[in-house]
């Protein structure tokens, strides 16, 4: 099943964490940019981007489709 088709299919409330997942792991990519960005603070930072992918794929495997099947989410 296309991504397009899996994101159709989801709740409101899916769609809505969806999308603040998505909004927090892009500003802490550019938080982990910065060359003003602790060494340690980095590391939280990808743990936490490691956390927001893990959840992404529960949301989107939410309507029975594993993860390694989406299409165009890695």
């Amino acid at each position: 099943m296309s991504l397009g088709k899996i994101i159709y299919r989801l709740s409101d409330e899916e769609c809505n964490r969806l999308e603040d997942n998505l909004v927090e792991h892009t500003r802490l990519v550019k938080e982990n940019l910065l060359s003003s960005t602790a060494p340690e603070r980095k590391k939280q930072i990808r743990k936490r981007i490691t956390d927001l992918r893990e959840e992404r794929m529960k949301i989107l495997g939410a309507l029975g489709q594993g993860a390694p099947e989406v299409k165009g989410v890695r």
